[in-house]
């Protein structure tokens, strides 16, 4: 209960930012909050180009944190995709031994994903604080492996050995999707480490905020 209480603060946090971009950015063609409705075709081109001039601009003027916040867009991006394409994988193997409906076992697949992709969202704001429910998603995900190794009579590491053992013989593309998505969760664990304990990127995440905060400033010459 207490995982959503916070994925829906997640939520609201992602919704307030987007708007505040949506008001005071025209990036990739939003509307900002100085009227760009009122202007014409040609003016809104116009006012697209400045603003694209105007960001290059900033970010040049400090290239690590751009390049910092490049990358790590592009991580979490790929974390996203990764949870994605997992949830497909996963979906297309339940299906053959599902007794319930397919578009059920969809809806079901896709709200128990939406809480994780939600948080990475979050995350991937410049913000290096948000990166801390990256804790909680990977913890979630710990707490729900070790219930699942429960609920089958896991109660040892002996015991969790021998059964991926037993099942690698008998159908060794579910156990590399297992340990896929066991993977997964070191990874998340790692990336919310390297975003919120090493004290360099902290320095680049404030920077790249800074940033996004000086592109609130932008107003177009027409």
């Amino acid at each position: 209960m207490i995982f959503y209480i916070i994925v829906i603060v997640a939520a609201a946090v992602l919704l307030t930012n987007m708007t505040r971009k949506k008001q005071k950015g025209i990036e990739d063609g939003q509307q900002p909050a100085f009227a760009m409705g009122s202007f014409t075709k040609e003016q809104r081109t116009l006012v697209k180009e400045q603003y694209k001039a105007y960001r290059r601009k900033i970010f040049e003027e400090n290239p690590r944190a751009a390049r910092f916040d490049k990358r790590k867009k592009g991580w979490i991006t790929f974390l996203i995709v990764l949870r994605l394409f997992l949830l497909v994988v996963v979906t297309c193997t339940q299906v053959n031994v599902s007794e319930g409906p397919f578009v059920l076992l969809i809806i079901g697949m896709l709200l128990g994903v939406f809480p994780s992709l939600i948080i990475l969202l979050v995350a991937m704001a410049p913000k290096w604080q948000f990166a801390c429910m990256l804790y909680l998603l990977a913890a979630q995900q710990i707490l729900n492996f070790i219930n699942s190794m429960a609920e089958i009579g896991i109660q040892s590491l002996g015991d969790f050995l021998w059964s991926v053992s037993e099942g690698f013989k008998m159908n060794p593309f579910l156990i590399i999707l297992d340990m896929i998505s066991w993977s997964y969760v070191l990874v998340l664990l790692l990336t919310a480490v390297c975003l919120t304990l090493i004290p360099g990127n902290r320095e680049l995440a404030q920077q790249s905020e800074e940033l996004y905060d000086r592109m609130k400033d932008f107003r177009p010459e027409l």
